[in-house]
């Protein structure tokens, strides 16, 4: 029987991202030194950040627009948070474990710092959107369909389309899940440095979410990436995380 929680020695996942979006508020820049101010112990550093995005219309051409933001840093643990005018992200490029684990905090624990804080600070009853992203990525010992088989669950033909032939990958898929959360899975290969990496991405998220049911909702969208995760990778692949293989 597979354990969805077993942490994982070497785990694949590369970065986690949660993203609770919000009706725009306006009080976002009067109120951010509050928000600072509470989460600093975690967060020390703080800095200012432009999010840029190009708009093309067929008429008037391509625009760009620059979206102000605050983004709190911790640079050892390399965890940060960011704070828009309507959404508010927390992103991990350490993370071990969801819940505390070995004396170490969880991704959940951050969260929950960092995200009660804010909530504390702006008031927010209601989330328009509720995200939750895990990006794994393994390095390919050996570039084949045997080699690939023997740890994934493949999301195309390999034995009609051979990982060694291809020039260029990307598989992205989305459903419906019955917890009322909507998942996207994209996967390719990657080359980089030289190197030929595996991308398993994971996009979970719900809609219209009180305040009340932020953590509930949070907890069925971690589930449901644990259990996709798990249907696509192989026990030799668990072993491999485990540092057994």
């Amino acid at each position: 029987m597979i354990d969805y929680n077993e942490v994982f020695d070497n785990p694949l996942l590369v970065e986690v991202v949660i993203e609770a979006r919000f009706p725009l508020l306006l009080k976002i820049p009067r109120d951010i030194a509050d928000f600072q101010e509470a989460i600093s112990e975690e967060f020390p550093e703080t800095n200012i950040i432009y999010d840029k995005k190009i708009f093309f219309d067929s008429k008037e051409g391509s625009e760009e627009i620059s979206e102000k933001a605050w983004e709190f840093v911790n640079p050892e643990n390399k965890t940060k948070c960011q704070v828009f005018n309507h959404r508010f992200s927390l992103f991990s490029n350490t993370y071990k474990s969801w819940e505390g684990y070995e004396s170490k905090e969880g991704f959940l624990d951050i969260l929950k710092f960092s995200l009660n804080n804010f909530i504390k600070v702006y008031g927010i009853k209601k989330f328009n959107r509720l995200g939750l992203r895990y990006i794994n990525k393994i390095e390919l010992e050996e570039k084949n369909s045997k080699w690939f088989k023997k740890y994934f669950i493949p999301l195309f033909n390999h034995d009609k389309y051979r990982i060694e032939d291809l020039s260029q990958n990307s598989v992205r898929l989305r459903v419906k899940k019955p917890n009322s959360a909507e998942l996207t899975i994209m996967s390719g290969f990657l080359k980089q440095d030289n190197k030929d990496y595996y991308m398993l991405d994971f996009d979970a998220y719900s809609l219209n979410i009180l305040q009340e049911n932020l953590y509930e909702t949070l907890e069925k969208l971690h589930e449901t990436i644990l259990k996709e995760f798990h249907s696509l990778i192989t026990g030799d692949c668990r072993k491999k995380m485990r540092g057994e293989i």
